[in-house]
């Protein structure tokens, strides 16, 4: 019998031409046969296979059917397949057993037929089982529904996976055959390949070995259930593979093919580079062989990194470089040591542009450290040269993962502080590179990656939760410890031996100082081999304990071997033992605790570094950064790190965020530092209360809103308890009585107690009901009692009462009223509270009373009487003894009636200044006389503020009243319309009147309601300030007085206080604002409003006073937003306010306004746009953030500063202030808001037009820098190429030349269609063209000043012949007579040239001008000869406008007729009429010529053959420049008029086109000015 060879293709067995020696004889094809007959043939055959011997599968006939049966496997049935299997494993099971008995027997006893047959037997099962396992994953591949002839392994793992639809996908995964699982059945099929191989094939294939086929068909049966992804979950089949892969390449020589399978692997699949590596630690567990791990790594290593990038931005690619990565990850995770023998061959990779593969190596990196380079991973510590090398190969990796940290991705960044912060949880942290670590951190949260900086917040709180310096980290404690353990230290040395040498021999880690301070190079490198091997100095053996030394080491032995690492160094002898200076341990322990400490408080310090950082990182826009903030606060919290506490009081305005989930972590962050704790540290009641206290105590009143908010949403959530308030009261009472008795720590008592009323004024707010009369009762006794006048005490114990206003409408405290308002009055008009602290607890009890008081206006009366009395008091002497009757027993609440209101509005009236409606006369007298008649400025200033504060009190009790009744009418009408729905249901008929109804349901009723309660409200409003009622008169008191004492001189307290109470009673009645009072400083009258604005522009009070102003006129504007429109311009005006603080109020309030549309931004929003570049980084910020917001507040898609751009651009442009560099830095941060294309491409537009309205190189570079910045679209670019005509005359200029290069350079780098590069190359011919014609005219006009210069030369020959022929008293009658000639000629030709402009249209006006003036600059040179040469010139471009002989000039006609031209050019220079003026003057101007050129024929006879032979000459040079001759008559004329009149030198080159307007005007200017013949007057050209 043959033996059966593997054929390439199975075809191939039953292939009529097959060359195979053992071949399918009897091939049946079966895809034809009914389903039953290919079912029973494939029973039939497993039957025979598992009831007869293993090689009965060589039998020619089962070869035969099995043969048809396998390639008609789409038509066998699921049960059938199974069992066809099952048979075959089983069978190639028991042909194993029966080869190992063959082979036990000696080779030479051995029958070769036998041995061939069970070879060939062999080699059949492992064909068949390949053949079947290659057509079912195809199978099963290509029932996986939108499988799309994808690879197997992509289309499989979706059928494999669990989750919803668990069936339908093992179904697919199944072929769609019924009763068949190919999944199922496959681990089947590799384990028995593998235990096949377990078959000593060196023997049964003797002597030539066994055959590559075989072999590679084994290789690919593993390597396709290794790309089966349920192999990740099935450990059976995944280990078959593997013994498959190892056994292959390592015994039987195919590691080139496994290494090849391997790699093809890890390229293709993302699953594989867990089983991939697991098979690289199988060969290694099983035969302690490491070739085929090297072999894979090195194949992996010698891919070019080019390679690996492209496969990075391949979209399509789903494994490549980050299968790779991921098994580079793995295999440093799984076998550490080989990794850092094959490290080497990847740290090349660092410098390649894939960042996922040097990610992954930075991750091998960290792993190596922890894993490859401990003492219990290394076997050959006693060689101390191994030791040595290991040591400088982990400083060497220590050094590339702190460089690493700059790498440019941002993805490899995270990856070294994820790897750093690995080896810090696992205690792998060299001690020495503990603080450089640190500062890697603390750098890196600065980094513009939110991922970075949230991987560096994480580090270090690793670092901080791994430290081994001890549970608590101040930097104090370890300072003191520091210095006593340094005194022993200097003690025990030597004199002669230095403290700081000595530590600096005893810490030397790894190439760091103590400091952990990288050493560099060789020295590193040189301590790292001084080491002693196996005891290195991390953080796992030097962590500092706070025991019995306040800051000791850990033990003996971990100081002992932290010290080791000195090396061989000769140790110090010291001269002292270390028990006489109180050390119980060795001096090398002494120094290790000394270096330990050094580095515990550099670590502190580098903490505390960290606080401004984390303060920027709570107010990012990013809630990652915020969050991982929060938390890291929490841990500095919880090791009392300094700067943490004040840091947290900065994270309290997060309370108002509008991200929920950070407002959730921050209730929940300062429910662990202050109420509940966190584990292992929970705080009691008592201590909850005692930290609100310690919070609250130093807040600022923005941190103290913010706490606000806290408590109550502490109190929503619950995790504030009543049991915490009681112990709040608890202590206010302590502190209290503390205060009374004057203990020791009354002032901590103080500050305790004012926290506490505050902490108690918040809870009020939200839970009312919590306080009882008790309470109020304690409130009274802290807050109004004589204990400490405070000012804030008693402010905190006002709002608390405000707070209880619903509680006291109730009645709940009726007994402790009258002492409630007493209190309150006494806070006002008989406080102790100095002078400073007054105002604000007199504003808190003004509020409260108008808050508690049912009638407000009694009191507040009583109280204004009060004050008034004690300010306009006359001195002891100069008062009537009726004046001094007042007593202060009328202050009682109870005693208070409108009578007597009445009577102190009328004793005011007739005893203060004089009645305030006089007129002009007694205002002034009465300004004059107050000042003299005041008992007391404070008096005064206190009467003031009480005045304004009430009358806007008064006016929000209108408001809240009117809201009150409108909210009643509304609950009335809700309940009568659910009564009548409820009537309507019940089937009764609703009560009233049809009219009511029909009102009802129209809504009259409510609309005339609504109308009625707001014209009470208006009348109550306008009452306030009215003539006959208590605030009128003292209203016109404080006017007069800030009207007349406006720059006085005296106390600079009064006339604030007296403007601060005018803004206020303004904002109460817009009659107020309006009303005019005579100003003795302007004589006349002004109204108030006027005052404002006029100290607000004049700047002669204080800044603080133009502070108060604008922000008054903040609040005017918002109460009457159309009083304040006509003086916007003034607002804005503040913007430029030399000082800084009211600069800064005028943007916050302008940010107000305009944000909440009470006020119009066009115009003046320029100003606002400076403040982006204020020498305040405050104010910058400010208006930066002003922009921002605006810039959200669009209208139908379009952003508000897309409409500003041009006013904003058009009056940064005139600003002679502003630097480039400023403008062009706020025009890149205002046209950073255009985002839209359509915006973007109008602006384009806009801008090119502004090019042709101006001729100011500045302007245009301002312009070309705006259209860089703007995103440039497709139709952005065809906008840019259509407004050509606009800008080209200005891209002579470098800088815009520049700037629109750039932009097509910018448009053909993003285009990808074809026929924008097509528009983009047309555009750039169009520059290119421009370019060209413009080198051309310059070219032209070089050659043109040339042949003037060579013409003055022969012109200057030709005179000085002439005058030599001439006799001596003709030539200046001659020369008299030219120049009068040549005026007319040029006058004649101009008005000519000017007719012809005028009568053109626009366009070919323009066209005409801008050649006309070209010429007329090329002609001045032409018209720089003298006066004797200058007449053939002059006929010579005559003779071209003027046809006709030549007639003998007549002097007197000639003047006439020179004087009449002269009357005619201004005529002609008139718009609308200079065609028409041109034409009436140049008849007699052509009639006088022709008398002058008969004149001169008959008297220069001599001299007219030269004067021809000039005018030939110069005809036939024109001749030779068409383009020069082609200019036209008027430009020349123009040019030689300009001549004759200046005399000036040829210009040496054409200027730019854009300025030829501009120099055509400044000629005409300078000829109007000298009184010389006046050149041609172009048409003006129109501005775009």
């Amino acid at each position: 019998m043959e033996e059966f060879s593997i054929p390439e293709e199975p075809q191939l067995l039953w292939a009529p031409d097959s060359e195979l020696a053992f071949r399918c004889e009897a091939f049946v094809d079966l895809s034809d046969a009914p389903l039953d007959e290919v079912g029973d043939a494939a029973e039939n055959l497993a039957f025979v296979l598992c009831d007869q011997d293993p090689l009965c599968i060589v039998e020619q006939a089962n070869f035969d059917q099995l043969c048809s049966l396998v390639a008609a496997w789409a038509r066998v049935e699921g049960p059938k397949r199974r069992q066809l299997i099952d048979s075959l494993c089983s069978s190639l099971t028991c042909l194993n057993a029966w080869i190992d008995k063959l082979l036990a027997v000696p080779p030479e006893a051995q029958n070769t037929d036998s041995v061939r047959q069970h070879r060939s037997a062999y080699k059949a099962y492992l064909f068949f089982l390949a053949w079947i396992s290659g057509m079912a994953g195809r199978e099963a591949a290509a029932a996986v529904p939108g499988s799309g002839g994808g690879d197997a392994a992509s289309q499989l793992s979706q059928a494999v996976g669990g989750g919803r639809g668990r069936k339908k996908k093992a179904a697919a995964a199944s072929g769609g055959v019924a009763g068949w699982d190919w999944g199922a059945t496959f681990p089947k099929v590799v384990k028995a390949v593998a235990q096949a191989l377990n078959t000593d094939l060196w023997a049964l294939f003797r002597p030539s070995g066994p055959e590559e086929a075989m072999l590679i068909k084994a290789i690919q049966l593993a390597t396709s259930a290794l790309e089966d992804p349920a192999s990740v979950k099935c450990e059976e089949q995944a280990a078959s593979a593997a013994h498959v892969l190892s056994v292959a390449a390592l015994k039987y020589q195919q590691l080139d093919n496994v290494t090849a399978a391997l790699v093809d692997l890890l390229t293709k699949y993302d699953h594989t580079p867990v089983l991939v590596a697991g098979t690289l630690r199988y060969t290694i567990q099983q035969w302690d062989d490491g070739r085929l791990a090297a072999a894979v790594l090195g194949e992996i290593a010698a891919v070019d990194p080019a390679e690996y990038e492209r496969q990075q931005n391949a979209s399509g690619e789903k494994a490549g470089v980050r299968s790779v990565a991921a098994f580079v990850k793995e295999m440093a995770s799984q076998l550490p040591r080989l990794m850092a023998n094959q490290i080497a061959l990847l740290l090349p990779h660092l410098g390649g542009k894939a960042y996922s593969l040097r990610s992954a190596i930075v991750h091998a990196i960290g792993s190596l450290l922890h894993k490859a380079f401990d003492s219990s991973a290394v076997t050959d510590a006693a060689d101390a040269q191994g030791a040595q090398a290991r040591l400088r190969t982990k400083q060497h990796l220590l050094d590339l993962l702190r460089e690493r940290i700059r790498d440019q991705s941002s993805y490899t960044r995270v990856a070294v502080l994820q790897t750093w912060e690995y080896l810090a949880e696992h205690r792998a942290v060299p001690l020495g590179h503990w603080r450089s670590v640190t500062e890697i951190a603390k750098g890196r949260l600065e980094d513009k990656s939110s991922l970075v900086r949230k991987e560096a917040l994480r580090l270090l709180q690793a670092l901080m939760l791994h430290n081994p310096f001890g549970p608590k980290l101040p930097s104090d404690r370890f300072e003191a410890s520091l210095a006593a353990h340094k005194a022993m230290l200097e003690q025990l040395l030597p004199p002669e031996a230095g403290a700081e040498d000595a530590m600096q021999e005893g810490i030397r880690v790894e190439g760091a100082d103590a400091n952990g301070a990288d050493a560099g190079g060789a020295a590193a490198e040189g301590a790292s081999v001084k080491a002693e091997p196996g005891a290195e100095p991390s953080a796992e053996g030097m962590d500092v304990d706070e025991g019995a030394e306040g800051e000791g080491v850990q033990d003996g032995a971990q100081q002992e071997e932290a010290a080791g690492e000195a090396g061989e160094v000769a140790p110090v002898q010291p001269v002292r033992s270390p028990a006489e200076v109180g050390w119980d341990g060795t001096l090398e322990e002494l120094q290790a605790l000394v270096a330990s400490l050094e580095l515990a408080v550099a670590f502190s310090k580098d903490l505390t570094q960290c606080m401004p950082a984390i303060t920027q990182l709570l107010a990012s826009s990013t809630v990652s950064d915020v969050q991982e903030s929060i938390a890291m606060l929490l841990t500095c919290k919880q090791f009392e790190v300094d700067g943490a506490p004040d840091t947290i009081r900065k994270m309290l305005p997060l309370i108002f965020a509008k991200d929920q989930a950070i407002k959730d972590r921050i209730v929940e962050a300062l429910d662990q530092l202050y109420i509940n704790g966190w584990a292992g540290n929970v705080f009691s009641s008592a201590q909850a209360a005692r930290n609100l206290i310690d919070l609250a105590t130093g807040a600022t009143l923005g941190e103290l809103g913010s706490l606000e908010e806290v408590i109550k949403e502490f109190i929503h959530k619950q995790f504030l308890r009543p049991v915490m308030l009681a112990e709040l009261w608890g202590v206010a009472r302590n502190a209290q009585a503390a205060m009374e008795n004057k203990a020791a720590g009354a002032e901590r008592a103080h500050r305790d107690l004012r926290s506490a009323l505050a902490i108690l004024s918040m809870a009020a707010a939200t839970r009312p009901e919590a306080f009882s009369r008790e309470h109020v009762e304690d409130l009274l006794r802290f807050g109004f009692g004589g204990a400490c006048a405070d000012a804030l005490i008693t402010r905190h114990a006002c709002i608390t009462l405000q707070q209880l206003a619903a509680s006291f409408r109730t009645g709940a405290y009726d007994a402790v009223l009258p002492d409630v308002y007493a209190a309150l009055t006494r806070v006002v008009v008989a406080s102790r509270l100095p002078d400073s602290a007054w105002y604000s607890a007199a504003e808190s009890a003004l509020t409260a009373i108008y808050t508690l008081h049912p009638a407000p206006e009694h009191l507040s009366a009583a109280i204004l009487r009060q004050l008034a009395h004690q300010a306009f008091a006359p001195a002891p002497g100069q008062a009537d003894s009726a004046d001094a009757d007042t007593s202060t027993d009328a202050m009682e609440a109870d005693d208070v009636t409108d009578g007597g209101q009445e009577e102190g509005e009328q004793g005011e009236d007739g005893g203060a200044t004089g009645q305030p409606g006089d007129g002009a006369e007694g205002q002034q007298a009465g300004g004059s006389q107050a000042p003299a008649r005041m008992h007391s400025v404070v008096a005064l200033t206190r009467f003031f503020f009480a005045l304004g504060h009430v009358a806007l009190q008064h006016l929000v009790f209108v408001e809240r009243a009117v809201k009150a009744v409108r909210r009643m009418r509304v609950d009335r009408e809700k309940r009568a319309a659910e009564e009548r729905a409820e009537r309507m249901a019940a089937g009764r008929t609703p009560g009233g009147a049809e009219e009511e109804d029909i009102n009802a349901e129209l809504g009259v009723g409510s609309v005339a309601a609504d109308a009625e309660l707001d014209a009470m409200k208006e009348e109550a409003e306008g009452q306030i300030l009215a003539a006959r009622s208590l605030l009128g008169p003292y209203a016109r008191i404080v006017a007069s007085v800030c009207h007349n004492l406006w720059g006085a001189k005296g106390d600079a307290r009064v006339y604030p206080a007296a403007l601060l109470a005018l803004t206020k009673l303004m904002i109460v009645d817009a009659a107020f604002c309006d009303m005019k009072v005579f100003n003795r400083y302007a004589g006349k009258k002004i109204s108030n409003l006027d005052l404002l604005f006029s100290l607000l522009t004049q700047k002669t009070g204080s800044a603080q006073l133009r502070c108060n102003i604008i922000i008054a006129l903040g609040d005017l504007a918002l109460r009457f937003p159309n009083l304040l429109e006509p003086y916007t311009e003034y607002m804005y005006r503040a913007l430029d306010d030399g000082d800084l603080s009211v600069r800064k109020n005028a943007v916050m309030v302008l940010t107000h306004l305009i944000l909440n549309d009470m006020m119009k931004v066009k115009g003046h929003i320029a100003k606002m746009a400076m403040r982006l570049e204020d020498e305040d980084a405050r104010i910058a910020a400010l208006a930066q953030l002003f922009f921002h917001e605006l810039a959200k507040k669009e209208y139908k898609g379009t952003s508000p500063i897309y409409n500003l751009l041009p006013d904003i651009l058009s009056n940064l442009s005139k600003e002679r202030g502003l630097g480039k560099a400023q403008f062009q830095s706020i025009m890149q941060q205002l046209l950073a808001y255009i985002k839209k294309d359509k915006q973007g491409d109008s602006l384009i537009e806009k801008l090119c037009q502004r090019f042709a309205a101006t001729e100011e190189p500045a302007q245009w570079h301002s312009i070309a820098f705006c259209l860089v910045q703007l995103p440039l679209s497709e139709k952005g670019l065809k906008k840019l190429s259509e407004s050509f005509r606009f800008y080209k005359h200005a891209l002579h200029d470098e800088e815009v030349a520049a700037a629109i290069t750039g932009i097509i350079q910018k448009a053909k780098k993003g285009s990808s269609k074809q026929d924008l590069k097509a528009e983009i190359e047309v555009f750039e011919q169009k520059i290119a063209d421009y370019a060209q014609e413009r080198a051309d005219e310059e070219r032209t006009a070089e050659e043109a000043a040339r042949h003037a210069e060579a013409r003055r030369a022969a012109a200057d020959g030709a005179s000085q012949q002439t005058s030599a022929q001439q006799p001596a008293g003709s030539q200046p009658e001659v020369s008299d007579m030219r120049r009068r000639l040549g005026g007319m000629q040029l006058e004649e030709g101009g008005e000519e040239a000017s007719v012809q402009a005028g009568g053109s249209g626009d366009g070919e006006a323009m066209s005409v001008d801008h050649d006309s003036s070209c010429r007329a600059e090329r002609s001045d040179d032409e018209a720089e000869a003298p006066a004797g040469g200058a007449q053939p010139a002059v006929s010579e471009q005559h003779s071209t406008a003027v046809k006709g002989p030549r007639v003998k000039p007549d002097p007197e006609a000639a003047a006439g007729t020179e004087e009449e031209a002269e009357q005619a050019a201004p005529a002609a220079r008139r718009g609308g009429r200079r065609g028409s003026a041109t034409a009436a003057a140049s008849k007699p101007v052509q009639r006088a010529s022709r008398r002058c050129m008969e004149a001169v024929e008959e008297e220069e006879s001599d001299g007219e053959q030269e004067m021809q032979r000039q005018e030939a000459d110069s005809e036939e040079e024109q001749e030779q420049e068409p383009a020069a001759a082609n200019r036209g008559r008027g430009g020349k004329v123009a040019a030689l008029a300009a001549k004759f009149a200046g005399g000036g030198e040829p210009p040496a080159a054409l200027p730019a086109k854009g300025g030829r307007r501009s120099n055509r005007r400044s000629a005409h200017a300078e000829q109007e000015d000298d009184g010389s013949i006046p050149a041609v007057r172009v048409k003006d050209e129109p501005m775009d």
